[in-house]
């Protein structure tokens, strides 16, 4: 009895790192190819698998596709709320250092995962759009960050710190923002500086959506940077 046990577990843990190559390669076709485009047998040679083995492992590309959603988005929700829990000490947790910093780590994300940003950037939808979403888990992750947005929006035009505007609609314009720039960034070459990028964003958010007084307090005067000690400056900036 103990070597079919013995078998089952090498199986198990073959076919897992099957899964990992195999996923690998499926982000890489479908970044490269765009999701309809994408072929499983090409998948299959990437991976170095045979197409049997692929079948083995996922029913067909759907549930493939779906695999990939499920692992990065997941690690990108745990970077961007473990961002946020490292708030504290001298940084504290105010809405608009909740926002700035959980928006550089959800960019620096992306721009770490490339293969897995162009998958999204490929078919040409807007983000919060349904038309995006081509699994369940996809719908998932965006309604999760769509609703931290809002939360933290929300959050701040009660401290006075955002303009008093629809949070849903102001939640929407960001993610519009986002894809925006990043698409651009790929456009490019991928060669801007991600923290050029991201500190870009930044104040193009402050800019947007924060209340004049606290745009000439973290704006450069040039209006185009954040000033360098804004850090310092979002915690000075009254809350309640």
């Amino acid at each position: 009895m103990a070597r079919p046990r013995q078998s089952a577990r090498v199986r198990e843990a073959r076919n897992a790192a099957y899964r990992e190559v195999i996923i690998d390669a499926a982000e890489r076709a479908f970044a490269e190819h765009g999701y309809e485009d994408a072929r499983m047998q090409d998948i299959a040679n990437d991976a170095g698998v045979s197409l049997a083995t692929v079948y083995n492992i996922f029913d067909g590309k759907l549930e493939l596709y779906r695999a990939i959603i499920d692992a990065r988005g997941s690690d990108m929700v745990q970077a961007t709320v473990a961002a946020i829990a490292s708030l504290s000490g001298e940084e504290l947790a105010t809405p608009l250092s909740v926002i700035l910093n959980s928006m550089g780590t959800y960019l620096t994300f992306f721009m770490e995962h490339p293969d897995f940003l162009r998958l999204h950037l490929r078919d040409g939808h807007i983000w919060f759009h349904a038309s995006a979403k081509r699994s369940e888990q996809q719908e998932a992750l965006w309604d999760q960050g769509q609703e931290l947005i809002v939360e933290n929006y929300n959050w701040g035009v009660r401290s006075g710190v955002l303009l008093d505007l629809d949070p849903e609609g102001q939640a929407r314009v960001l993610i519009a923002v986002h894809q925006t720039r990043l698409a651009n960034w790929v456009i490019s070459g991928m060669e801007t500086p991600r923290k050029n990028v991201i500190e870009s964003v930044q104040a193009e958010f402050v800019r947007m959506f924060c209340t004049p007084d606290v745009v000439r307090k973290l704006l450069a005067d040039n209006g185009l940077e954040l000033r360098h000690d804004w850090r310092q400056r979002v915690q000075r900036i009254s809350t309640v």
